[in-house]
């Protein structure tokens, strides 16, 4: 396990592992029974998103945890500058001060080294599997190329008769707990993935909604609200994902062609892998699962990306956004000792 050059981990919704090894069949649609993987970039533009493995399994929590660890070497990181995000930032609140935007969410990534990929993903594997905490380990390996991390944001499941979602919006650390529950600017940006979700989702059945509250992930804290609509049809997966990604939590509001194509270009500006934020997710049987793909590393050959964003408003202050990005990396770095 984990020793092929193409692999897929995901932890689903009932705290299993679906597991599978390659090599992959890419396919514009899931296999009918069994398990498929699906992965796209950020911009949804692969037409064969759909992974089918040759072999895959269910794990749990034990079987991972089991494998031993190898020492992973202390890695030296490249961290981005606030004077590049300082630039970003004033762009675009400048496109909020005119009213063309709302919301975005820039990235900035640290970077790393290592002469070792293959055992750094699979000890970092192992190492997230010991999080008891609500994220969804993930992973993938492809030849030189792969990703793991720990995703603390459901995009939605989807069975036949229910679309599962999430409003995961508003970061604070957690000692911070009192003041991020009065503040005006976290409250405004978690309401907006709220009204967005409704507006998108709503005309597929009658929406439900939980009461928001803090979602402890250990050292960082959000706002969350679960959503959850009975469905009046079934549904295609491929429609859903279309109607819902990005969501204003990693994309923008209003979400249009033109606000899109700045936020690609702010992406590639700062060298944001193509996978951050994308969607991942597994069909089992007749039940889909997918998450965004944030809170991870990103390998390309030797490199190792550590990206972050943060949602922009208008009531943004520059220095609380960075020291946001920050955080967000200390808590990948410390979730799996690097």
């Amino acid at each position: 396990m984990f020793n092929t050059q193409q692999y897929a981990l995901v932890k689903n919704s009932e705290g299993n592992f679906v597991y599978g090894e390659g090599p992959f069949t890419s396919s514009d649609k899931p296999a009918q029974s069994g398990v498929s993987f699906y992965l796209n970039n950020y911009d949804l533009t692969n037409q064969k998103p759909w992974l089918i493995p040759n072999s895959w399994s269910l794990l749990d929590r034990n079987e991972l945890k089991s494998f031993q660890i190898n020492s992973i070497n202390k890695l030296t990181w490249k961290d981005p500058s606030i004077e590049s995000f300082e630039v970003q930032f004033n762009d675009i609140k400048e496109s909020i001060r005119v009213g063309v935007l709302k919301k975005t969410v820039p990235v900035v990534s640290s970077t790393a080294r290592t002469d070792d990929q293959e055992s750094l993903i699979r000890s970092l594997i192992i190492k997230g599997a010991q999080n008891e905490g609500p994220s969804f380990l993930y992973a993938f390996q492809n030849g030189n190329c792969g990703f793991v991390g720990l995703s603390p944001e459901l995009l939605f499941e989807i069975d036949d008769k229910t679309i599962r979602t999430m409003a995961l919006a508003g970061t604070s650390s957690e000692s911070n707990l009192e003041n991020f529950i009065l503040d005006k600017k976290e409250d405004i940006e978690h309401q907006i993935v709220v009204d967005s979700l409704r507006r998108r989702l709503g005309q597929y059945g009658k929406i439900s909604e939980s009461e928001r509250r803090t979602h402890n992930l250990g050292g960082i804290i959000h706002f969350l609200t679960d959503i959850k609509i009975k469905l009046k049809q079934k549904l295609s997966i491929s429609e859903v994902l279309k109607q819902i990604h990005p969501t204003p939590a990693v994309g923008t509001v209003p979400r249009n062609k033109s606000n899109f194509s700045q936020l690609k270009s702010l992406r590639e500006s700062s060298s944001t892998p193509q996978m951050f934020a994308a969607p991942f997710g597994v069909k089992l049987n007749q039940s889909f699962f997918s998450f965004i793909m944030i809170r991870g590393l990103f390998f390309d050959d030797s490199t190792i990306s550590l990206p972050t964003g943060c949602g922009i408003t208008e009531n943004s202050i520059l220095e609380n956004e960075w020291d946001e990005l920050a955080l967000k990396r200390h808590w990948v770095k410390n979730e799996f000792d690097l």
